[in-house]
C-alpha cells in the first residue's frame, strides 16, 4: 500500500509530534507499505497546494497530522474531489486546549469539525483516545497506539552507574528537554530554581528557541537579570549521541509543561534513569508513579517544584532509588515496533474495507 503523510513540519523537525509521525511511517515501511511525507508548509505555507501533490502520488490512503487541522478542514472538499480513498488523523493532543478566551468554543468546534469528516484516527495516547471520545460521541473509529522507548539506541545506564552517579559530590543536574514555548514552562522551572541555593544546582536546557522566538529571548534575559547566567547552559537542539550523552550525565528531568497528552521526554528521560519533574495534567500519569518514579506537578506551581528539587538535592540514595525505579518503568514500556503495531493493522484494515 502506499501512504501519504502530512505534516505541518518542516522535515527534520525535533518535537515528539514529528518523532511519533517519522516512527509511524517507519513502521509502516517495515510492514511492507510506503510513505511518502509531505510537509503542508512546504506545500505552499498552509494552503492547499498540498491536495494536488495527493492527487499525483495516487495514494491508497492519506494520514494527515491532527495538528494542521485548521488547513485540512479548509481544503477537506477540494481533497475529497481529488482523492477517493480514506482519510486518517493522527491525534496528539486537543489544540483548541490551548485556546482562551472568546476563541475557545470556536478552537473547538471547528477541530470537532474536522475530526467528524475523517474515515479514521490513530491516538498516540491513551489521554487523546479520551479526548476524542469526550469531543464526538460517538468518536470516528480510532486506534490507540503509544509511543515507544528505544529510539536512542540500546546503550543505557544500568542501576549501579544509577546509583553512581546519584552519589556523587556536586549539584543537583537538571535537565530541561523540550522546545522553547511558553506551554513547555521553562520559565516556571526558572522560577523554581531561583529558590535554591545555586551551589546546589545547574540546569541544561536542550531545545530550540526558534519555535517562540520573543519567549526565548524574555528567557534568557530572565536568566541573566537572576544572575543565573552561570548555572543555566543553553544548548540549543541536540539529537542523537549529543543528547544522549546529557541524559547519561544529568540526574533528573524537569518539563513542568501546562499540559502532556504523554510526554516522549519524560520516557526519553526515564530511559536513562532521570526521574522526571511532569505536569500533572494530561497523561504523564500513566507513566510517573508519583514520589516512586518520579513526581506529578500542577502546572505554574513553581514551588511545589522547587520543594522536589530540594528534596532530590538533599537526599542522594532517594535520588538513586527513584532513578532506579524511572529505568525499570520505562523498559517496561512497550517498544516503538510493539507500540505501533495497532495502528498499523488499523490503516490495513481501514484501506481494505474501503476498497471493499
Amino acid at each position: 500500500m502506499r501512504f501519504v503523510l502530512l505534516t505541518c513540519d518542516p522535515p527534520g523537525a525535533v518535537s515528539g509530534g514529528a518523532l511519533y509521525d517519522r516512527r509511524l511511517a517507519d513502521a509502516l515501511e517495515a510492514a511492507g507499505h510506503r510513505v511518502v511525507p509531505v510537509s503542508v508548509r512546504g506545500a505552499g505555507g498552509l494552503s492547499a497546494r498540498w491536495v494536488e501533490a495527493v492527487r499525483g502520488l495516487s495514494p491508497d490512503a492519506v494520514l494527515q497530522d491532527e495538528l494542521c487541522h485548521v488547513a485540512f478542514l479548509r481544503a477537506h472538499r477540494r481533497l475529497r474531489r481529488a482523492f477517493r480513498g480514506p482519510v486518517a488523523a493522527v491525534f496528539h493532543n486537543l489544540g483548541a486546549r490551548e485556546r482562551r478566551g472568546p476563541a475557545a468554543p470556536l478552537a473547538r468546534r471547528l477541530e470537532a469539525a474536522y475530526l467528524r469528516r475523517v474515515d479514521g484516527v490513530v491516538c498516540s495516547t491513551r489521554a487523546a483516545a479520551a479526548d476524542l471520545a469526550a469531543l464526538l460521541r460517538p468518536p470516528p473509529p480510532h486506534v490507540t497506539a503509544p509511543p515507544g522507548r528505544d529510539h536512542l539506541g540500546p546503550d543505557i545506564p544500568d542501576p549501579r552507574e544509577i546509583a553512581a552517579r546519584a552519589g556523587r559530590p556536586g549539584p543537583l543536574r537538571v535537565l530541561f528537554l523540550a522546545n522553547l514555548t511558553p506551554h513547555k514552562g521553562l520559565h516556571v522551572l526558572i522560577r523554581a530554581l531561583g529558590r535554591l541555593a545555586p551551589e546546589s544546582w545547574t540546569l541544561d536546557v536542550i531545545g530550540s528557541p526558534e519555535a517562540a522566538p520573543a519567549y526565548a529571548r524574555r528567557l534568557s534575559s530572565e536568566i541573566r537579570r537572576r544572575g543565573l547566567a552561570g548555572r543555566v547552559r543553553l544548548h540549543g537542539r541536540r539529537t542523537g549521541a549529543a543528547l544522549a550523552a546529557l541524559l547519561r550525565r544529568d540526574h533528573v528531568l524537569a518539563v513542568p509543561s501546562r499540559y502532556e497528552s504523554f510526554g516522549i521526554a519524560y520516557l526519553e528521560g526515564m530511559t536513562f534513569g532521570l526521574p522526571p519533574l511532569a505536569t500533572a495534567e494530561g497523561g504523564a500519569g500513566d507513566l510517573v508513579a508519583h514520589g516512586v518514579s518520579g513526581f506529578l506537578v500542577a502546572p505554574g506551581d513553581a514551588p511545589g517544584l522547587a520543594a522536589h528539587l530540594a528534596a532530590l538535592a538533599g537526599d542522594r540514595s532517594r535520588l538513586a532509588r527513584m532513578g532506579c525505579a524511572a529505568r525499570a518503568r520505562a523498559l517496561a514500556h512497550p517498544t516503538w515496533a510493539e507500540g505501533l503495531a495497532p495502528a498499523v493493522r488499523f490503516l490495513e484494515e481501514l484501506v481494505h474495507r474501503h476498497r471493499g
